[in-house]
């Protein structure tokens, strides 16, 4: 039995997936198509079983975040149609999102955005090896932007000591960093201070950034699908986008989990970006699609 197709065992065992009334202290009884009571028509049944397929669907998807097509086809017993139709119907209502393969949920931290110390601990070794092979695109002179990402937060100890740098960023872990380095000249946009993303935004940051012309920026996100790029919230949007325009040549920095995320609020399209800088663990549906925006991304090893 596959995984998912035990997942729905036990989620009928556990009480979950009730296909009829019960009394309190009794176990469900699965109800399937021809066992309802002989009043009920076959359209109900259909509707009914429905139901219930996408509510299982739907504890499968946030139980492991995300999930192939054709394996939810396989667990629950129906076809990839009909699995894409449940899917449809789930992103209708805001409940999953569909990506390249199959759907992942759509959490609370997603649509919010989360805190940058709990973001700075996620897929690390990734993270650093994306932060390292950037250095590739680093301008010969000009001025280097930072995003307020943790990706982007690792080149800062990474950038060559022989060489100098204006950095301007509106991220405070990226100027704790750079204080560090006597190399660096650092430009920093003001504005309001965000705690829990540790970075700064509003009319003042706007209006610093529409007054420079920036040679390269390094820019996070998020979130990547054939939508664009996406982030966590509308203010941080906003700064990316300025910076986007202020920017002669952008740079994505990311690791491949983020193709299999979902955020909140748009940044640009992938369109947008001159470079992406991904680990190896980007799968081939995704590298299809930065390919398919003319973009030939960089891959590194994550323990590079």
């Amino acid at each position: 039995m596959s995984e998912i197709a035990q997942m729905w065992v036990d989620w009928g065992r556990r009480g979950e997936r009730v296909g009829s009334c019960t009394s309190e202290g009794t176990l469900p009884v699965r109800v399937s198509v021809g066992e309802f009571p002989e009043q009920d028509d076959q359209a109900a049944q259909a509707r009914k079983s429905g139901t219930e397929r996408r509510r299982a669907l739907e504890q499968l998807v946030l139980d492991r975040g995300y999930a192939a097509t054709s394996e939810l086809a396989a667990g629950l017993g129906v076809s990839e149609m009909t699995i894409r139709r449940d899917i449809a119907k789930l992103e209708q209502r805001g409940r999953l999102r569909n990506v390249h393969g199959g759907v992942t949920a759509i959490l609370d931290s997603d649509l919010g955005g989360s805190e940058f110390e709990d973001r700075r601990r996620l897929h690390t070794a990734a993270k650093k090896a994306v932060a390292k092979a950037a250095l590739r695109f680093l301008p010969r002179d000009g001025i280097l932007a930072l995003d307020a990402g943790t990706t982007t937060a690792a080149v800062v100890p990474l950038l060559p000591a022989d060489r100098s740098f204006t950095v301007v960023t509106y991220s405070l872990p990226v100027m704790m960093e750079a204080v560090h380095h006597p190399n660096i000249e650092l430009v920093n946009l003001g504005g309001v201070f965000h705690r829990y993303s540790l970075s700064y935004s509003g009319p003042m940051t706007i209006r610093a950034i529409e007054n420079l012309r920036i040679t390269t920026l390094y820019l996070g996100a998020s979130s990547v699908s054939e939508r664009g790029l996406f982030c966590g919230n509308e203010f941080d949007a906003v700064t990316k986008r300025a910076l986007i325009d202020a920017a002669e040549t952008v740079v994505l920095l990311t690791d491949s989990s983020k193709f299999r995320k979902i955020a909140m609020v748009r940044i640009c399209e992938l369109d947008q970006i001159d470079h992406v800088v991904v680990d190896g663990g980007i799968d081939e549906a995704s590298l299809a699609l930065v390919r398919g925006a003319g973009i030939e991304p960089t891959l590194v090893a994550r323990h590079s």
